[in-house]
């Protein structure tokens, strides 16, 4: 009985000390200018159930003040895809940061990282990202994104999963091998 209550006490610790944590973009991981770029965080250790995108950027010459790029997006997406018109007034720079904010207070920030964005026409950095269940891994270059597949033994792969989707419709799709 006293092994079961520790193991309870030690798995609320655990879940209770879980960062947000936004895993795309990152310093390795920047965006393209004008094009379609994925924004995924870690949402299944959180329990903030939603939040607002902010855009900032060191140098006041690129942006004066924080921008809210997209509110009210849900936590259990794990991810959003931003749209190339979203990010057509981007500059290339390395000076951005992005964050994870409340719908309430954009300045009460939950997570937040810097990262480059390149300009229009360049390629997209080959990534690795490990979010929700599974493991995914994909090339691309420009605005149009193509994708290659590795096998990772232990874990699930997939070749390219559209943001947005369920890993359960990927699995049922065949672009995940459990």
């Amino acid at each position: 009985m006293f092994a079961r209550r520790i193991l309870a006490a030690a798995a609320f610790v655990a879940a209770a000390s879980a960062q947000l944590q936004i895993l795309d973009p990152s310093p390795s991981l920047w965006w393209v200018s004008g094009a379609q770029n994925n924004l995924v965080w870690n949402c299944n250790s959180v329990s903030y159930s939603d939040y607002t995108v902010v855009l900032s950027n060191s140098n006041t010459a690129i942006l004066s003040a924080p921008l809210a790029l997209i509110a009210d997006v849900p936590n259990y997406d794990c991810s959003y895809a931003v749209t190339a018109q979203q990010s057509a007034t981007l500059v290339a720079s390395t000076t951005w940061t992005i964050a994870l904010a409340s719908n309430v207070n954009i300045s009460d920030i939950y997570a937040s990282t810097q990262f480059e964005v390149k300009a229009a026409g360049s390629p997209y950095p080959v990534s690795t990202s490990s979010a929700a269940s599974g493991t995914a891994t994909g090339t691309g270059s420009g605005a149009s994104p193509s994708s290659t597949s590795s096998s990772k033994t232990g874990a699930a792969s997939a070749n390219y999963i559209p943001v947005g989707m369920s890993m359960v419709a990927a699995l049922v799709l065949g672009l995940v091998v459990a």
